[in-house]
């Protein structure tokens, strides 16, 4: 059982959750032409594209009516924007901010991203998630979408996320969001935990949290990932669980749109699979989502990957809930709509050339993480 921290939790909300796709994105675009008080949005990539746009000019039309608008992006996640777009934007009444904390040498860029995808009105809508506001993630264009979860969250927890991540807002801003009054606890509502990892402010709660509830897990562990790279201490926890007879099923994308994760993490799938420990993938469109469900009863889900880089190398944010009452429907909407159309992997391919594919990239990733360990030490 979580503890109810009072700068974590959040009684008194109602949940809505989405796989992602047009239906999330015509909630956001809805719930952005009807602000009134403020928006606040921190998200990693805004595209060049359909989404991208449809999202800036729904904020432009926001600032028009006097609604204060509050817009960070990740200058790696979203590198076409330029200082001119910044002006440009800033003149037609938003308040930008691109996260740039970064050391650059050549190709290789190290540093802090601003990698959660979070969204609050009026402090009375929040939305937390995997889904970034571009084409791919939600079928703009006429594609697939990618696979991916996020939720609307009505209620006192979307003050709670909003002042969190105020932070990260210079002094003036950050005073006018930690200033917006809470919406009163919903009658009959749920609970609501908030986490947040930033290396810099040694907070690293997605990361406890994920090895508190798996180390606590009776009967069943469910991990829907899209970039598994687990640290020493995960992998062993997960073989340790197995080994006391916890069922544990990973879904993992059969594609990846980083070239280098795939086999890395093919390469656990030998010890994962000779500890009893189930493995799926998902080949309809690219995997995103990142989700643990516990016990069918424990439910965490947000910008968090299970690898070294969501804890050393970029800022996360995660919900969590813990109620048999309101993991039964997101188990119902999310896991049983999934698992079907998964298939399930009992063999790799033991050809030298694929092993040797899978150890180069371990190795790759492992030693990126490393450095990228490193330099992002936070001080002592």
């Amino acid at each position: 059982m979580m503890e109810r921290e009072p700068g974590h939790y959040s009684s008194g909300n109602s949940i809505e959750i989405y796989r992602g796709g047009k239906a999330y994105f015509d909630v956001l675009l809805e719930r952005l032409n009807k602000a009134r008080v403020f928006i606040h949005i921190q998200v990693y990539i805004l595209g060049k594209d359909r989404t991208g746009y449809a999202v800036l000019e729904t904020l432009f039309a926001a600032a028009k009516r006097g609604v204060p608008v509050y817009l960070m992006l990740d200058a790696y996640g979203s590198s076409w924007v330029k200082a001119q777009h910044l002006i440009q934007w800033k003149k037609q009444g938003l308040n930008v901010k691109l996260f740039s904390r970064r050391l650059r040498f050549k190709r290789l860029v190290l540093g802090r991203r601003q990698h959660s995808k979070l969204v609050v009105i009026d402090n009375e809508w929040m939305s937390v998630g995997g889904l970034n506001f571009a084409d791919r993630y939600s079928g703009f264009d006429g594609a697939v979408p990618w696979l991916d979860a996020a939720c609307w969250v009505k209620g006192p927890a979307a003050a709670l996320l909003s002042q969190t991540a105020a932070v990260y807002w210079r002094s003036r801003k950050e005073r006018f969001l930690r200033s917006q009054q809470p919406l009163p606890e919903l009658p009959d509502g749920e609970g609501i935990w908030v986490f947040t990892n930033d290396w810099l402010r040694r907070k690293f709660e997605i990361r406890k949290a994920y090895q508190d509830a798996i180390d606590g897990a009776k009967n069943e562990i469910i991990l829907i990932a899209a970039y598994f790279f687990p640290s020493r201490k995960m992998l062993r926890l997960l073989l340790q669980k197995a080994s006391e007879g916890v069922r544990i099923t990973l879904l993992f994308s059969a594609v990846s749109d980083v070239p280098l994760v795939k086999p890395a993490t093919e390469y656990f799938y030998h010890k994962l699979r000779t500890a009893g420990i189930e493995i799926r993938e998902w080949d309809e469109s690219v995997l995103h989502a990142k989700i643990a469900c516990i016990d069918q009863e424990w439910v965490t889900f947000g910008s968090y990957n299970l690898n070294q880089l969501s804890d050393f190398g970029s800022l996360e944010t995660n919900i969590a809930f813990e109620s048999k009452e309101m993991a039964k429907p997101f188990y119902q909407q999310l896991i049983q709509t999934i698992y079907p159309r998964t298939r399930q992997i009992d063999t790799v391919s033991h050809r030298m050339g694929s092993r040797l594919k899978r150890y180069f990239s371990y190795l790759a990733l492992r030693i990126a993480l490393r450095i990228l360990f490193l330099t992002n030490h936070p001080p002592r």
